[in-house]
């Protein structure tokens, strides 16, 4: 997987590029390219587009070009500039005003505890995957108390340690409906559920009921299976098999880049969602997590609704059959919903696929699509018809 920091800049940002890429050198991972080469096309390349802000950058022809292409293709971008706390935003053209609504990251350090440039350092390797953002250091682990309570303190020992703020259900909670309240909450507020697939684990009602939750909230589930694991998994799940301990390391990694590339395609389906709410008229209610309603009122036909729900993860059976559920849901309570799309990171589905899944759907009109596809079809459709 390729990790690219392009970074754009003008003559008079030469000096604060040079001084990014001296910090950026000490990692391998992280390949540094400048305004001379293209933009990465692949959906397979972590590219975060630095944009260095100075006076000549403002107008140069060939950083707003990028610049313009950049937010074309909803890419990340990160404006930095060498002093923030002195920077007028106010002062930039047109072309440059969508930068001004993203969090610019300043070289000096208003804090004397963090070196200058840390914080552009640490943003970047966020953006790459390559480490996680304070807010997104969150986990659910879900085990069985029978036989997976030592790997789990240990797991929530190393991760607390690691500055994640980690649930671990180790008081006693009342049953029923203040249980199930309970966990959807921790779940729901957690990136990502750590499930520890012990002998036992298979037979636990609770942790059926948190995968499920986790999936009902499109909430990424990553399994450490233990010698003598057999749970029944859903398809598509990452699997990673559990030795001892100092594999803690490895969870960590892969953990880290699996909440980074959620973060990543979340950004960019809001940004989506901004830019046909802003330009296109849409009007858009976000539904819960990633599920969203968008409303687009017709003078002949009146308001057409279109459900989205989309998540950093393949298109499967589960993602249509929630689907499914959620459309259902609203029909019995009187939502008319023109249709309902399920959205993911990647390449188009082949013909047969598609197939696949029009057979899975029956009568109901679901899609799934890559988010380009689904931009596509709200601008496109006839007012009032479905997506497909």
């Amino acid at each position: 997987m390729k990790r690219i920091a392009k970074i754009l800049y003008a003559p008079d940002g030469e000096e604060l590029f040079r001084k990014i890429q001296e910090h950026l050198a000490g990692f391998e991972q992280i390949q540094i390219e400048d305004q001379q080469t293209q933009l990465a096309a692949d959906e397979e390349t972590w590219l975060v587009v630095v944009v260095i802000l100075t006076a000549q950058a403002m107008h140069d022809p060939l950083v707003n070009q990028l610049l313009q292409e950049s937010v074309h293709r909803r890419l990340l971008i990160l404006p930095v500039l060498e002093d923030r706390e002195h920077y007028n935003f106010a002062a930039l053209p047109e072309v440059l005003q969508s930068v001004a609504k993203r969090n610019a990251v300043g070289w000096k350090s208003s804090d004397p505890d963090v070196p200058d440039g840390q914080q552009i350092l640490e943003t970047i390797k966020g953006w790459l995957g390559l480490t996680l953002f304070e807010e997104d250091r969150t986990l659910f682990i879900s085990y069985c108390r029978a036989d997976g309570s030592e790997i789990a303190l240990a797991a929530y020992d190393y991760f607390t340690n690691r500055g994640y703020r980690a649930f671990l259900d180790t008081e006693k909670i009342a049953g029923g409906a203040v249980f199930q309240r309970f966990i959807r909450k921790s779940i729901f507020d957690r990136d990502l559920l750590l499930l520890l697939d012990t002998p036992k684990a298979k037979d636990s009602m609770w942790i059926q009921e948190e995968i499920q939750t986790a999936i009902e909230n499109r909430i990424k589930i990553v399994v450490l299976r233990v010698p003598g694991g057999k749970m029944p998994l859903p398809q598509g799940l990452m699997v990673l098999e559990y030795t001892n301990t100092d594999m803690f390391p490895v969870v960590e990694k892969v953990l880290t880049e699996t909440v980074a590339a959620t973060v990543r395609f979340d950004m960019k389906v809001e940004d989506t969602l901004d830019v046909l709410a802003s330009e296109y008229g849409f009007r858009v209610n976000q539904e819960g997590s990633r599920k969203a309603l968008l409303t687009k009122r017709s003078a002949e036909q009146g308001p057409s609704n279109v459900l989205l729900e989309y998540e950093s993860a393949p298109h499967s059976l589960e993602a249509v059959y929630r689907l499914h559920c959620d459309y259902q849901d609203y029909t019995d309570r009187g939502m008319p919903i023109a249709s309902a799309c399920f959205v993911y990171p990647g390449i188009r589905l082949s013909p047969y696929q598609k197939n696949a899944i029009y057979w899975a759907r029956k009568d109901t009109p679901l899609d799934v699509m890559t988010l380009d596809e689904f931009v596509y079809a709200m601008l496109n459709q006839p007012e009032g018809r479905e997506t497909q």
